[in-house]
């Protein structure tokens, strides 16, 4: 990925991509995904601290810049604090993570949802969110998703998870779960020891490709207990089980099934565990974009889907990684329009 170079006033790399995208929608609160932290800048900045009752404080962002006014929103109060719901009436642009849906969906009401449009800039290592990447949608090199006079109603996707403390929590997702191996090979990338956090900065694609390694060198399959929305029952070993709106998942590794973002419906993609290298060949199949046609690997539409087990299990949601010892997905229909 192409990264701008530090500009001749100083500015380091990262407000001159801010202060781009803040040039093409300066009508907008820019959130800037950087840690664990939703970052805002300049008068964004003002707004949100006026509006969520947060901080204000400063930073310079490069060599003899001058001090830029700024707010942080850690995530974890941004999807409790209800104040969010006067910021989010606006429109919203989305940089890195597409956790933002979550955030919305949980702070907003039904009648203010009406008005929010939301973009994405990818800055990560992943981008699920614009593949297949389109160089017109591109800035300084990095995926964009930004065209707010073309937004469309999207279905989301939702779940609700008994954790194994036995709590119950709802979550949203745009594009795609997951529970097995990818999972697990998330929860790997996102908390990496010291070798992989330094393969994250320098070759993100290499730590996502070792991250999987790792997942299917230790995974052991999880026996779980599958109901469909017809109804049907079923309990298996499984290796992977995905439920997609987007058949496009980390790094290059994409499912067969078309791209449906106003179905109703998600696809759902299911591979046993048979052995470690059946699950290097699934590893092999999705790289290359086929499943349908690997043995013992079964596909199907649906609308609702309940997963449990008696063991703890990793769910994946857009990236983001829980422990579950039951899960039950559905489609929320059109709930959230976003830019094309």
């Amino acid at each position: 990925m192409t990264r701008p170079q530090k500009s001749q006033d100083g500015h380091s790399p990262l407000m001159l991509q801010y202060n781009e995208i803040k040039r093409q929608h300066p009508d907008k609160l820019v959130f800037y995904r950087m840690g664990d932290f939703y970052e805002l800048f300049g008068d964004d900045a003002r707004e949100a601290s006026s509006i969520l009752g947060i901080t204000l404080t400063s930073r310079a962002h490069g060599k003899d810049t001058e001090r830029i006014p700024l707010a942080g929103v850690p995530h974890q109060l941004a999807y409790r604090t209800g104040r969010l719901t006067m910021a989010v009436a606006r429109r919203l642009v989305r940089v890195r993570h597409i956790g933002l849906a979550n955030l919305i969906l949980e702070a907003a009401p039904d009648d203010l949802l009406r008005s929010v449009k939301i973009g994405a800039v990818g800055l990560g290592s992943s981008n699920d969110f614009h593949k297949p990447l389109r160089l017109r949608e591109t800035l300084l090199g990095i995926p964009c998703k930004t065209d707010f006079d073309h937004a469309v109603p999207r279905d989301v996707g939702e779940v609700t998870v008994r954790q194994p403390d036995g709590r119950h929590v709802r979550r949203y997702w745009l594009l795609n779960a997951s529970l097995g191996v990818t999972a697990r090979g998330n929860s790997l990338f996102n908390h990496p020891d010291i070798f992989l956090a330094a393969l994250k900065r320098h070759a993100p694609s290499t730590a996502i490709l070792v991250s999987a390694l790792r997942a299917i060198r230790a995974f052991r399959g999880v026996r779980l207990d599958l109901r469909t929305g017809d109804g049907t029952t079923r309990t298996t070993l499984v290796s992977n089980l995905a439920v997609v709106k987007s058949p496009h998942f980390t790094g290059g590794l994409r499912y067969d099934s078309r791209y449906e973002p106003r179905s109703g419906r998600f696809n759902v993609h299911l591979y046993p565990h048979i052995s470690r290298m059946h699950t290097v060949r699934l590893l092999w199949g999705l790289a290359h974009g086929r499943f349908s046609s690997l043995k013992w690997s079964q596909t199907w539409s649906d609308s609702r889907l309940a997963v449990s087990g008696d063991d703890a299990f990793d769910v994946e949601l857009d990236g983001e990684v829980m422990a579950a010892t039951r899960a039950e997905f559905s489609v929320a229909s059109r709930r959230l329009q976003v830019c094309p």
